[in-house]
């Protein structure tokens, strides 16, 4: 690999992006990999729609369309729909915080849950933890949090996995 390809990869893998290849619904930070993954939890029978990817589509798949995207990630859009529920997730970066909005398309009763896990991927450093109502993650001199609340803990679920009814659901990250 070229000295100038090594320059221009690490120039352009930067900031808030769907850099995950596992889900468009995985929203990474790079250089740091710090992921904030959606997931949607089935209210009827319990399934948990993990990761979603574009051209599934079979009887019990998710359906992911995606809408607008930015190629420098400041703005990214999909349409998902998983058994019977249809959700908008959109993202905007504003000087390096990210915000989430999770908008309901489709009237679904008993409600789904909307699942917020967090994580440093690929085998990075760094450490998330919860403090008070916020997540926060370390790595090295990098250090995030949510500043908006995230719901109170669960003892039936992950530490990482932060379950909230849908509802225009948004968050907004910092750094």
């Amino acid at each position: 690999m070229s000295n100038q390809y090594t320059i221009l990869k690490t120039s352009l893998a930067r900031g808030w992006n769907i850099w995950n290849t596992r889900s468009v619904l995985s929203h990474v930070l790079l250089p740091e990999a710090f992921a904030i993954n959606l997931g949607i939890r089935h209210p009827i029978d319990g399934w948990h729609l993990k990761e979603s990817l574009f051209g599934k589509g079979g009887k019990d798949e998710e359906h992911a369309r995606p809408g607008p995207h930015a190629t420098d990630g400041s703005y990214t859009e999909v349409v998902v729909e998983w058994r019977g529920v249809k959700l908008r997730v959109q993202s905007a970066v504003e000087e390096g915080d990210l915000v989430l909005l999770v908008t309901p398309e489709s009237t679904h009763a008993p409600v789904p849950l909307l699942v917020l896990e967090s994580g440093v991927l690929w085998n990075r450093p760094g450490s998330l933890k919860r403090v008070g109502n916020t997540l926060q993650c370390e790595r090295r001199a990098t250090s995030m949090r949510t500043t908006t609340p995230i719901p109170a803990k669960d003892a039936t679920r992950p530490p990482a996995a932060m379950p909230s009814t849908i509802g225009a659901a948004c968050w907004a990250l910092w750094r």
